[in-house]
């Protein structure tokens, strides 16, 4: 039955025995055969050993002859995309800018057209150089009517008027579901 140490008892040092070492034999040395080399003479061509064959030719797969060129198709869209993305830009921009002008300029142009009218002006004009005169509350008719007002569209007439009249309000109609 083997024993079994507790505590500090296995690391007294003092009290154990040194365990045998094993000796092994040692290998036998093999002494390096030295090569002999003539020297080639004058003129004589050397052989290193080394042969050149021909390369093989290095295949390429037809997903890389397919891939790469479709890659560069999308990568010079992409760039093509960014720079008509950056034209537009700048276009939307300049174009924002001058409407912006032009809503100053119709503003500026309003103001100038209504000044030009002085109401008292052609008041005065139509009574000194037309004679026209107010009318007065006497002088006003009025037309009351019972029934609502009614308007008639006139176009064309016939069996393909009907069809396309048809057909846009249809085309009206999903217009309107969508939106």
């Amino acid at each position: 039955m083997a024993e079994y140490l507790y505590g500090s008892a296995a690391y007294n040092f003092g009290t154990a025995a040194p365990a045998e070492v094993p000796v092994f034999p040692e290998a036998p040395v093999k002494e390096p055969v030295p090569q002999v080399v003539p020297l080639p003479r004058e003129g004589e061509l050397v052989h290193t050993g080394v042969t050149a064959e021909p390369r093989s030719r290095v295949q390429v797969s037809l997903f890389v002859l397919i891939f790469i060129p479709v890659l560069l198709a999308c990568a010079v869209l992409l760039l093509g995309s960014y720079m008509r993305l950056n034209t537009l830009s700048n276009e939307s921009a300049s174009m924002a800018k001058e409407l912006q002008q032009l809503k100053t300029d119709h503003n500026r142009l309003e103001i100038k057209y209504e000044s030009t009218f002085d109401l008292a002006e052609v008041e005065t004009y139509a009574k000194s150089a037309l004679g026209m005169v107010k009318a007065g509350a006497d002088q006003t008719t009025f037309v009351r009517s019972t029934e609502g007002d009614k308007a008639q569209i006139l176009g064309k007439q016939g069996f393909l008027a009907n069809w396309e009249r048809k057909l846009d309000g249809f085309a009206r109609r999903i217009q309107a579901y969508f939106s």
